[in-house]
């Protein structure tokens, strides 16, 4: 999930670099973007030391956010808010940063997808693949709307463009993992060259959910052990319409959570029987 937070004093990352404090090995967040009062760094280094009063953004697992703001010295997410300096005042760049971590995400797992799709000739697939681009299409629309919301505050309002760039490299990513699927999804026939490589493939890709109450509900990806005892391994969660790409083995499983699933045939009646599911044919 996408979080963010505020260096503090005196904290645990005040005056250390992000190579020192190593937050991808120690939390599983993976720091995307670091603000430092009104600069943008929407590409961090190992060398970048951290201040206090930057705002650091990540990626990653739910349990590491604590571990994060612990680390940066500040309010667990279920205490009283703490009153920050210029509070609000770049809340929209806020907003269009969130958007932009959630595009690229999302692009991720259009390429993930229709590579998928195209494989195995698996028409589901094409459809989440034209989903995700149909979204992609109106998260830019926000996004842009935030950023032209934000220039007025900005001192020097061309150093937005960069929002807007990546925003358009995300979005023609997505467009081109569109473009791929298009036979799948007009049930044109595969290139012999893929359909080649489809007959020799012996692994498929399905869609199970995880029943509430069942065995892998509540439970780590790596604590199933779904990749040695099944065969098989996550491509893709999707939880409350938000997927996450390659979830990491940290990641907690909820019940309701859709999962696109690869490996061999053999491994579908174990996973099945983890999520509490019966068989189903592909999506």
């Amino acid at each position: 999930i996408p979080s963010r937070v505020r260096v503090h004093a005196e904290s645990a990352l005040d005056g250390r670099s992000l190579g020192e404090v190593d937050l991808p090995v120690e939390t599983g967040m993976r720091p995307i973007a670091l603000r430092s009062e009104d600069d943008w760094n929407f590409d961090p280094e190992p060398e970048d030391v951290l201040r206090a009063g930057d705002v650091l953004f990540l990626q990653g697992p739910p349990e590491g956010v604590t571990e994060v703001r612990e680390l940066a010295g500040a309010r667990p997410l279920g205490d009283a808010p703490e009153p920050a300096p210029n509070a609000g005042e770049l809340s929209e760049i806020d907003r269009a940063v969130d958007i932009l971590i959630e595009m690229k995400n999302l692009s991720e797992v259009a390429v993930g997808l229709a590579y998928s799709a195209l494989l195995y000739g698996d028409a589901g697939l094409a459809r989440e693949v034209i989903a995700i681009e149909d979204e992609m299409d109106e998260m830019r629309y926000r996004l842009e709307r935030w950023v032209l919301l934000a220039a007025p505050r900005v001192e020097d309002s061309s150093r937005l463009r960069g929002l807007l760039h990546l925003a358009t490299a995300s979005e023609t990513i997505a467009d081109c993992a569109m473009e791929m699927v298009w036979v799948v999804e007009k049930g044109e026939e595969v290139h012999p060259v893929l359909s080649a490589a489809i007959g020799e493939s012996d692994e498929i890709v399905l869609k199970l959910t995880v029943s509430p109450g069942s065995p892998a509900d509540g439970k780590t990806l790596d604590s199933l052990k779904i990749e040695t005892e099944t065969g098989m391994y996550a491509l893709a969660v999707n939880r409350g319409g938000r997927w996450t790409y390659r979830p990491r083995d940290t990641y907690r499983l909820q019940g309701g959570d859709s999962l696109l699933v690869t490996g061999a045939p053999e491994g579908l009646e174990p996973l099945a029987e983890l999520f509490g599911q019966e068989l189903e044919d592909s999506p």
